[in-house]
């Protein structure tokens, strides 16, 4: 389908022009608990520096995952997010 692989092709060249981005993302503007995953295989977008990264913010790297995570490990992925809602959400 031309019509999607057009679309595709600007969602990835926007991802690639953001990491490349000196400034990176702005984290400041995120006003909520953070935890970030990414596959240790994800070829599509580099896991960024850490400096680039919000502060004090977990990384969770999934080991033989790639650029879709809860795909490619789905049980590893679902852990880690109920480690985080059980840590930001107990009572």
């Amino acid at each position: 389908d031309p019509a999607r692989h057009a679309a595709l092709k600007k969602l990835l060249g926007q991802a690639r022009t953001y990491y490349m981005a000196p400034q990176g993302f702005d984290w400041s503007r995120v006003q909520c608990p953070v935890d970030i995953l990414w596959g240790d295989h994800d070829r599509l977008i580099p896991m960024p520096a850490p400096h680039r990264l919000p502060p004090e913010t977990p990384v969770r790297v999934i080991a033989g995952a790639g650029h879709l995570p809860h795909m490619e490990a789905p049980n590893a992925v679902a852990a880690a997010l109920q480690a985080f809602l059980s840590k930001e959400f107990s009572t």
